[in-house]
């Protein structure tokens, strides 16, 4: 990973720093598992982080040449992103309410 430096300067320093943070939530993701297992809901977070990339790359690729609309549309992608995250949570909080016994704890 280090071999990205030399090639393309500080952006291959960021690349590897990203790699290797991903690297290390997995391990630790792991081993927490192992040793204290936590419900994490990773398919909602795999999906919010898919989600991120997927719009970002579409940002990225947008070839709009009037400013206006260039950002009129950017703004959309982000509004998008904002209510897709604050519809999962929503469903996530509503599964909570029906079944407040599952996450509290014993008296």
């Amino acid at each position: 990973i280090i071999i990205l430096v030399p090639l393309i300067g500080y952006i291959g320093a960021a690349i590897s720093i990203f790699i290797s943070f991903g690297f290390m939530v997995i391990i630790s993701y792991m081993l927490g598992q192992k040793y204290y297992p936590v419900g994490y809901p990773v398919g909602k977070i795999l999906f919010l982080i898919g989600t991120g990339i997927l719009l970002y790359f579409l940002d990225k690729n947008l070839t709009i040449h009037e400013l206006y609309i260039r950002y009129l549309i950017k703004g959309s992608i982000f509004v998008f992103y904002i209510f897709i995250f604050y519809f999962t949570e929503k469903i996530s909080k509503k599964s909570i309410k029906n079944d407040p016994g599952k996450n509290s704890q014993p008296q």
